[in-house]
């Protein structure tokens, strides 16, 4: 069936980008109606990770930058993963949401007693 660039019957395909292993990819079709389409990271263990785990799923590896939307399946949903690296342990030590830098390098308290769910402290 050809994609006529709109849901219909097909519910919502989603283009998940810096996809990992797949976690967004394993948890959005917990929605019903989304199914993933297209995974895309600049990592190659993490695209064979993720292809074997979606093997339905078209994959992409390489940087964002090189990759042309228009070559791959239309997608109504897009999601972008945050950077692995420094939101999560993958730096061998656990990230340290509390404490943050904003844009122009001024920490802001994140911590619990005074986080209100700003960008600057959503980890």
């Amino acid at each position: 069936m050809a994609s006529t660039g709109r849901a219909g019957e097909q519910g919502l395909r989603l283009n998940d980008w810096f996809c990992g292993a797949g976690g967004a990819t394993q948890g959005a079709p917990a929605v019903p109606g989304i199914r993933p389409i297209l995974a895309a990271n600049h990592d190659q263990l993490a695209i064979d990770t993720h292809s074997t785990n979606f093997a339905e799923v078209e994959h992409f590896r390489g940087d964002i930058k090189d990759l042309d939307v228009a070559k791959h399946p239309y997608a109504e949903i897009f999601w972008s993963s945050p950077e692995c690296t420094n939101w999560s342990p993958a730096k061998g030590r656990p990230a340290d949401y509390a404490r943050q830098d904003d844009l122009f390098g001024e920490s802001t308290d994140c911590s619990p007693s005074t986080a209100r769910g700003t960008p600057s402290c959503t980890p």
